[in-house]
């Protein structure tokens, strides 16, 4: 976790809080500033939510383009889904149902270039739009890049290798991003607001590529360290000290109580907090943190892992979500044997089960794809089967020692394993508790 720069890693999330100026002193490092009563009314902030899983937000009325529809073909019957990457797949960019106003002129569709290079319009208009000076804001954007399919303008993937290779498209979506971020940043200097805004840069997962997690086991979609660990920036040069970099693991879910802490706010006492306020290891008081639960990742088909201090257990599903995997192989060969058929590039890019996840440019090879994605989509009926399944299997590590999570040491450390299992349970067991049975609720 960083507390000071901006960086082109893999990252899609930018959160910026601007605090209201009301008169006093800004804080400065290390301290805790806390705000008057009247900035915490919802009224008196102005909010923007951008980008890929942007949700609940009716889209704006602009003529339908042909090229924005890349990514949906086949799925014009399908039910419109609240946000998310079913809607997101309309737009490799900011997501049309924001509240800001947008250019379509600039927007960015998927396969497509982005022009002059200039991405991300939208993200550097909003905090002028319809705000009034001196008013806090609060910005949320979830840029698309690098997520499947990739584009971005040829002059920056010459940079980085041919026009034609993902692994060069896929680094100049991540430089594309950054330049995007560097415009917003501009835009804040020039109101001079830059100094005393939050923003936090983070992601949702790791890299799908296998060549950018480095050492780490496993990607995106996996419960090992390749498939969540991934860039924590702070910046806010007059509220947190700058130039730390900082070990302690964390997560998305520490950001409401951190915000919360940050600015001097108790949150509600009747609501359980996952997460836990990374303020002291912000400000320099690391001996005042101390995390209230380990961090928990669940997945449907990767089963589910806890991480508390230098140790991460894994634990594998012991149960199999009923899919199609016979339907999903067929698909899969077929669009191999259109690939082989015209001795497309797409055979020399890597992993082909993998792009089946990500997308071809080849029309029928991507047309078999979708039907491919549609038998891998979760089904409201899996549920039951999510919820009594539990685990099968469990590895402890010790990541201090072993980053790749290679060797198992839960015989070594039988008490240590024994905790954090009976932790990743009583977790596990709540999250399913608050999860509602949407199919048992249709069908009653």
């Amino acid at each position: 976790m960083r507390g000071d720069r901006q960086s082109p890693d893999r990252a899609r999330c930018h959160e910026i809080a601007h605090q209201q100026d009301d008169g006093e002193d800004r804080p400065g490092a290390g301290e805790i500033h806390r705000p008057g009563e009247q900035q915490r009314h919802r009224r008196q902030c102005q909010v923007g939510d951008i980008g890929e899983r942007a949700q609940d937000r009716e889209p704006l009325q602009t003529p339908q383009r042909e090229a924005d529809r890349v990514g949906r073909a086949e799925q014009d019957d399908a039910p419109r889904r609240q946000g998310g990457d079913g809607d997101a797949l309309e737009f490799n960019g900011v997501d049309h149902r924001s509240e800001a106003v947008i250019d379509y002129d600039e927007y960015t569709p998927h396969n497509r270039p982005c022009g002059d290079g200039d991405a991300h319009p939208t993200a550097v208009s909003v905090p002028d739009t319809g705000r009034k000076a001196g008013e806090p804001f609060f910005l949320n954007i979830w840029f698309h890049e690098p997520h499947a399919p990739i584009a971005a303008p040829d002059e920056i993937v010459a940079k980085y290798g041919d026009l034609d290779d993902p692994a060069a498209i896929y680094s100049a979506t991540i430089d594309n991003t950054d330049r995007a971020i560097a415009r917003l940043v501009a835009k804040l200097k020039a109101h001079g607001e830059f100094d005393n805004t939050l923003i936090v840069y983070a992601s949702d997962n790791g890299s799908y590529r296998q060549d950018r997690v480095g050492k780490l086991r496993g990607k995106k979609g996996s419960n090992f360290e390749g498939g969540h660990r991934v860039p924590g920036i702070f910046h806010w040069p007059q509220g947190i000290t700058p130039g730390h970099v900082e070990h302690e693991p964390a997560g998305m879910v520490d950001l409401l109580p951190t915000l919360a802490g940050l600015l001097g706010i108790d949150p509600p006492a009747d609501v359980h907090l996952d997460g836990t306020d990374l303020t002291p290891l912000l400000t320099g008081r690391k001996e005042q943190f101390s995390r209230s639960q380990p961090l928990f990742w669940f997945s449907p088909d990767a089963g589910a892992a806890v991480r508390d201090g230098k140790y991460s257990l894994v634990a594998y599903p012991g149960y199999q979500l009923p899919k199609d995997r016979e339907g999903m192989q067929a698909l899969f060969e077929q669009v191999r044997a259109v690939l082989e058929e015209t001795n497309d590039p797409a055979l020399t890019h890597g992993d082909l089960w993998t792009q089946m996840f990500n997308g071809f440019d080849n029309k029928e090879a991507e047309r078999i794809r979708i039907q491919f994605i549609r038998l891998n989509e979760f089904r409201e009926s899996w549920i039951p089967t999510l919820k009594a399944g539990g685990f099968r299997q469990f590895q402890l590590f010790d990541l201090e020692q072993d980053i790749t999570q290679r060797t198992d040491v839960s015989r070594e450390h039988p008490e240590v394993f024994e905790r954090m299992k009976q932790a990743l349970f009583e977790i596990h067991a709540s999250v399913m508790l608050d999860g509602p049975d949407w199919h048992r609720s249709q069908v009653d």
